[in-house]
């Protein structure tokens, strides 16, 4: 008798497994439904490039104006770092962990990326023969603002 007890019990749970594994898959689908409505789908990186006729140091600056990039110096006085400050170690590391970049050859390169409200821009200028190749990328879960981040862009380096 324990036999069949045991027995039934375990084609039970199995039986009952295979409802619940259903149902999962159902709440799955629902909740996928909510994030596309909602817009909550995972970021999408849109990275493009563009020339432009005028001095990469110009252009540097127009796009460091246009989008509130920081140097690392000021990057570093945003974040609460005072000379001499024991907490520069971390204010580093978290600059790291963000993305932050500033890196620069004036005359011929610069990158810049940083953490900003709608997601993450990246920057590279880079000088050419006659022109300057500027190529950014953004990851953002709203497109409309890659679009706007372009729109900017162009703006800025014609």
């Amino acid at each position: 008798m324990k036999k069949f007890i045991v027995l039934f019990c375990g084609i039970c749970m199995i039986s009952g497994c295979a409802e619940l594994v259903a149902f999962n898959n159902k709440v799955g689908e629902v909740a996928g439904n909510i994030n596309q409505t909602l817009g909550t789908n995972s970021p999408v990186t849109i990275d493009d490039s563009a020339t432009s006729a005028r001095q990469i140091d110009t252009l540097y600056g127009r796009i460091k104006r246009e989008f509130g990039f920081n140097t690392r110096e000021e990057e570093m006085r945003a974040r609460g770092s005072q000379q001499g400050s024991a907490n520069i170690g971390w204010i580093e590391h978290a600059m790291l962990t963000s993305g932050f970049i500033h890196d620069m050859t004036p005359g011929v390169y610069y990158h810049m990326a940083s953490t900003f409200t709608y997601g993450y821009l990246d920057v590279k200028l880079e000088k050419e023969d006659k022109s300057v190749l500027v190529s950014w990328s953004v990851k953002t879960k709203d497109s409309a603002k890659a679009d706007e981040i372009k729109q900017r862009m162009l703006k800025a380096i014609k």
